[in-house]
């Protein structure tokens, strides 16, 4: 099970931490590859971006990412890439319920 935590302040994504596995042979699994290409693409763009305001770690089996100041006023193009790499994993979740869960903390979004 890949377990997909969000945690949010004032409705901003300022953590994310995705572990686990999707159960699927190491290198094969088409639900791992997409969550981890969803997930890393987005880092990318916020590395693009502002990589000052980002605190990230990609370890086997785990990536953590957390924005230093969460703030939509501060970084607007921050919260269009988190909310679209949401809105991936959320249709990944939709179509592998027995493979990805999502967890949202202090998040209130309304395509849930």
């Amino acid at each position: 099970m890949i377990k997909i935590q969000i945690r949010c302040i004032d409705q901003n994504i300022k953590q994310v931490r995705v572990s686990g596995h999707a159960g699927g042979r190491a290198g094969e699994d088409v639900v791992c590859a997409a969550v981890s290409a969803v997930t890393q693409t987005a880092l990318t763009g916020l590395l693009h971006y502002g990589a000052e305001q980002v605190k990230w770690e990609m370890k086997k089996g785990i990536l953590y990412i957390e924005i230093k100041d969460a703030g939509t006023d501060k970084r607007p193009d921050f919260s269009v890439i988190l909310n679209t790499m949401y809105l991936g994993l959320r249709q990944i979740e939709r179509e592998h319920p027995d493979r990805v869960r999502i967890r949202l903390t202090s998040c209130s979004f309304t395509s849930r």
